[in-house]
């Protein structure tokens, strides 16, 4: 039941071709880009996953939503060590039990955001707003691991900036 304006659709779109000029990268080995399945699993995973937070916070609210899928989600985690054999480490250090912490709260926020977001608006204009993350992602690459993307990667953050800002101010007009 959610309607959305041209406006929104286009600049939803540029978000997106924004976010793929972001993981635009250097190919590696045989022509496959390292990563690129498991990128392409989550991207589906969490996109149908999001895709039905709206009906999900409806039925349990905001908060109870975030709880529940955040502790389910130990399971699959759960099932990935034992099969694979993963060796879990835990930190060695106060800052790394620090920064282990802060990752858990921010990525816990961003789901509050995300689900109080679609509470009150329709997903179809909250999923591509917080599709933008990785702008704040690359940015922190470039300041804490000084990593230098190219130019298309700075031009896809322009434009997931620019239509982020755009479809905010649609929202609220």
């Amino acid at each position: 039941g959610e309607s959305l304006s041209l406006g929104q659709v286009g600049l939803m779109a540029v978000i997106l071709l924004g976010i793929l000029m972001l993981s635009a990268g250097r190919v590696t080995g045989m022509g496959v880009r390292t990563g690129l399945g498991w990128g392409l699993g989550a991207m589906l995973a969490i996109g149908v996953a999001l895709g039905f937070m709206d009906q999900v916070t409806e039925a349990a609210g905001p908060m109870l939503a975030v709880l529940v899928v955040r502790a389910i989600s130990i399971v699959p985690t759960y099932a990935f060590v034992r099969l694979k054999r993963v060796d879990v480490r835990r930190p060695t250090d106060r800052r790394g039990w620090t920064l282990l912490v802060a990752v858990g709260l921010l990525d816990a926020g961003g789901y509050v955001a995300y689900n109080l977001g679609v509470d009150s608006a329709p997903v179809a204009v909250i999923a591509p707003i917080a599709a933008a993350h990785p702008v704040a992602t690359i940015a922190l690459a470039v300041a804490l691991s000084r990593e230098r993307p190219h130019a298309l990667h700075w031009a896809g953050a322009a434009a997931a900036i620019g239509a982020t800002v755009g479809l905010s101010i649609l929202v609220g007009a």
